[in-house]
């Protein structure tokens, strides 16, 4: 009896038959590490502004302070979140999916990342980035809208 639990539990471990899925691309091929200014936009107003120092992270739009390091490390990670699904952006579709006219643009390094309206049955957010629509999770959203004070260094 021993010996069947084991060989079914190695049935099971194994899963014969069955391939590992693949990993998910990521939104963007930009590394986080490498990433030295971001600036984000609600409409056409610059609402934040960051830059890498050499001492760390600091504000410097709207106003300037030095930056909560942390926070901007979590929110360089949408950069490596996975797309969850992916497609061609069809221009004159862009409205469809919030991204016409984004509520949100983030530049990383200069490289534009807009943010649009949520899928209506899985709630991903549509993201257009270098000519594609993503689907990815709503988990950085906090971020994005938590403003220059959120990301003060001692607000949190």
């Amino acid at each position: 009896m021993a010996l069947l639990v084991a060989l079914l539990g190695l049935v099971a471990w194994f899963e014969p038959g069955l391939e590992r899925a693949n990993e998910l691309p990521s939104l963007t091929e930009l590394s986080p590490a490498a990433a030295r200014s971001l600036r984000l936009f609600k409409g056409n107003d610059l609402v934040l502004g960051l830059e890498l120092t050499e001492q760390g992270w600091h504000l410097n739009a709207p106003v300037a302070g030095v930056a909560d390091n942390e926070r901007v490390r979590e929110l360089l990670g949408l950069l490596s979140t996975p797309s969850l699904r992916r497609f061609p952006a069809p221009v004159d579709r862009l409205a469809e999916f919030g991204l016409a006219e984004p509520e949100l643009i983030l530049e990383v390094d200069g490289v534009p990342i807009a943010f649009g309206g949520l899928d209506p049955l899985t709630q991903q957010r549509y993201v257009l980035y270098a000519g594609q629509v993503h689907l990815i999770g709503d988990g950085f959203r906090h971020h994005l809208l938590a403003g220059a004070q959120g990301f003060r260094a001692g607000a949190r």
